[in-house]
């Protein structure tokens, strides 16, 4: 569950009114929850950027920050299938879009970064 200081600054959608579905599920001790800081969700939101080119508003990611820091604690088997929910566009969010920038390429330029890359001839 968020911390105090994402319900008031970052995700204050993230909060959890009535118990929902999840935390049941929590309860039972069949799941996991964990909470993250300010800066680890806009850590997260800018990984997820960086590395699957998917710009997400900070709620939407608080879930991939909590995940990470799980991972990190060593709470959760990396091995597992794990699948995390992004529920937010980053189209609201007033954070700074982090640079794409990159190399174009001509025709012939990518011809031969595919075939390298795929060892075709």
């Amino acid at each position: 569950m968020p911390t105090e200081s994402t319900k008031a600054d970052i995700g204050p959608s993230a909060k959890v009114g009535e118990p929902a579905i999840e935390m049941l599920i929590v309860a039972a001790g069949k799941g996991l929850a964990g909470d993250a800081e300010d800066a680890e969700i806009l850590d997260a939101q800018r990984r997820l950027a960086r590395t699957e080119g998917v710009w997400a508003g900070p709620t939407g990611v608080a879930t991939l920050a909590v995940l990470i820091r799980l991972l990190a604690r060593r709470e959760l088997d990396p091995a597992q299938t794990i699948c995390v929910v992004v529920s937010e566009t980053g189209l609201k969010t007033e954070a700074e879009v982090p640079s794409r920038a990159g190399a174009a390429f001509d025709y012939d330029a990518l011809r031969r970064l595919v075939h390298e890359r795929l060892g075709a001839k």
